[in-house]
């Protein structure tokens, strides 16, 4: 008994005291500027890599906003002031932001690559400690992508591909349904032993939605610039990010720690991504139905009392975080019909604190004016979902909206199918009209004309508010985002909006934006999606200051 107490405690202690085969720190969409001060996020980040021993260093894309080559040299300057030799090897993904301005991109990441002081190619593999790592550029040719990745395979049978890119497969980890490339989770299908890192999608490391397993791994690694996020109804995150991951190797797993530079502590070291090895897709821990499976969903309190109230600009919402793995709240709004039916007509989603360091007490959220009309009766309840899309119990509150402020100016569309131009953004020509819908092929681009005469009329920094009613039939895997566009310019006047995916039926839309310069023309556009179909029900155009 003694003897087998004894060999449990030594095997223990080995589990205990194994290193891995070699740790990489993993970074991406850093965006610096042209300053040494514009780096100091990268600073941070190297010294945590230096004290935490790693091997290796992969940046997945996005080094500059710009193509900045004097930001490449203050990158190296600090790389170097960071790591004494033995210095750490070094592996870049060359990506979009760094080659603006050029016609050929290869032309402009040659000079990134000269500057930097980079020793990889756009196309490249660095073999070290007996595992491959492949990188390559933003939008790589699919033959040469499948034969490097096939060469690996053959090269080192039996261990993981490390596969280095800057956008994800579309439909894998957290916004690449909006950001994701069809073109490479095509050839990655085919190759169960890939591991992949990517950037572009500027997730959050504190999001459990950054890893997914289906024939294959893919792992996002957040960005060290702004996280972003999308949601049903909503604007756009733009939230200051401060994460990076560290991938340690074993023999028979691969574990991916979570950090924030800002703390310099490991996030959520209870919760570590494990990957066994070697991978098997029936048993994979980060399937997202295997996933969806186990989680329990969250939880309001008991007792929970949902405070609304209407105040300038509309409704009012408090409620407490939910227990558990809390991503977002769902938020549905229902009117009641003269039958006393309830009809949902709007989503309007808000993100749980998960993405901040200390947790929020309470969730605060303003639904504005333009979804209600005055007299009229109208439920909210709200759904606390967690990361793998299980919601619980929802909170809910009924009411009858006030008098609202009225628009210095409206004017209302009521025939938007008949009366405003719906156009292809690359023919300019009218999608088909099938039973009364449009027909919108997959990513496609398309624009909604808005009515011209209160931009004609209106002032320098004027501001308007759009309110879009469209019953969309969509996949609810791949829906669409909604933006104002200045026709002119072709710039972006809002944030992207998320629709409601699937089939929603008739749902409101409000995106908020100010006038460029007098005179300019804006039109609503439709991006991003997998194939649907739009009805245009109501468009509502007011200039509310």
């Amino acid at each position: 008994m003694k003897q087998a107490i004894i060999l449990f405690l030594f095997a223990a202690i080995a589990v205990y005291a194994e290193e891995p085969v070699l740790r990489a720190g993993i970074i991406t969409d850093t965006h610096i500027g042209q300053t040494a001060e514009s780096c100091s996020h990268v600073r941070k980040v190297f010294e945590l890599f230096n004290a935490l021993k790693t091997d290796l260093i992969i940046h997945c894309g996005d080094i500059a906003e710009l193509h900045y080559p004097a930001g490449y040299r203050h990158y190296r300057k600090i790389f170097n002031e960071v790591f004494t030799e033995p210095r750490p090897k070094e592996l870049f993904s060359y990506a979009g932001h760094d080659c603006r301005g050029f016609k050929n991109d290869e032309e402009g990441y040659a000079i990134v690559k000269k500057e930097i002081g980079a020793t990889n190619d756009i196309y490249d593999r660095l073999d070290l400690k007996g595992y491959p790592f492949l990188v390559f550029k933003q939008f790589p040719d699919l033959t040469k992508y499948e034969q490097m990745i096939s060469q690996a395979e053959k090269d080192f049978p039996g261990k993981p591909v490390f596969v280095i890119n800057h956008e994800p497969p579309v439909n894998t980890t957290y916004h690449s349904q909006f950001w994701g490339s069809p073109r490479l989770l095509q050839v990655l299908q085919k190759h169960p032993r890939v591991v992949q890192f990517t950037g572009h999608a500027h997730g959050s490391v504190r999001d459990e939605r950054n890893i997914w397993q289906g024939k294959f791994t893919s792992v996002s690694a957040g960005c060290l610039q702004h996280w972003a996020g999308m949601l049903a109804g909503a604007p756009v995150y733009g939230k200051k990010s401060d994460g990076f991951l560290l991938l340690e190797v074993y023999p028979s797993k691969l574990l991916i720690r979570r950090f924030e530079y800002l703390t310099g502590k490991e996030y959520a070291p209870e919760k570590r991504w494990l990957i066994p090895l070697p991978f098997n897709e029936k048993n994979a821990p980060y399937n997202p139905e295997h996933l969806a499976h186990q989680s329990p969903a969250p939880e309001f309190p008991e007792k929970t009392v949902l405070h609304s109230r209407f105040h300038k600009g509309g409704l009012v919402l408090r409620f407490p975080e939910a227990s558990g793995d809390v991503a977002e709240y769902r938020i549905e709004l229902a009117e009641k019909r003269a039958s006393g039916q309830w009809i949902l007509f709007a989503r309007h989603d808000q993100f749980s604190g998960f993405y901040l360091q200390k947790k929020p007490e309470y969730i605060q959220t303003v639904l504005p004016e333009s979804y209600f009309t005055a007299g009229a009766q109208y439920r909210v309840r709200i759904f606390p979902v967690n990361f793998h899309n299980k919601s619980g119990a929802p909170l809910a509150a009924e009411f009858t909206a006030p008098e609202l402020p009225q628009a210095l100016a409206a004017t209302e569309v009521i025939a938007p199918m008949k009366e405003l131009p719906f156009t292809l953004d690359r023919t300019g020509t009218t999608p088909q009209i099938q039973n009364g819908f449009y027909a919108l092929r997959n990513n496609a681009i398309a624009h909604l004309a808005l009515p011209e005469d209160l931009f004609d009329n209106a002032p320098a920094n004027a501001v308007f508010r759009l309110t879009a009613d469209f019953c969309a039939r969509q996949t609810a895997e791949h829906p669409w985002a909604i933006i104002v566009v200045d026709q002119q310019r072709k710039k972006r006047a809002t944030s992207r909006i998320g629709t409601v995916p699937g089939e929603s039926g008739t749902m409101r839309y409000i995106l908020e934006f100010k006038m460029s310069k007098p005179g300019t023309h804006y039109f609503l556009q439709f991006r991003g999606g997998g194939p649907g179909r739009i009805r245009f029900d109501r468009i509502r155009l007011e200039r509310i200051r």
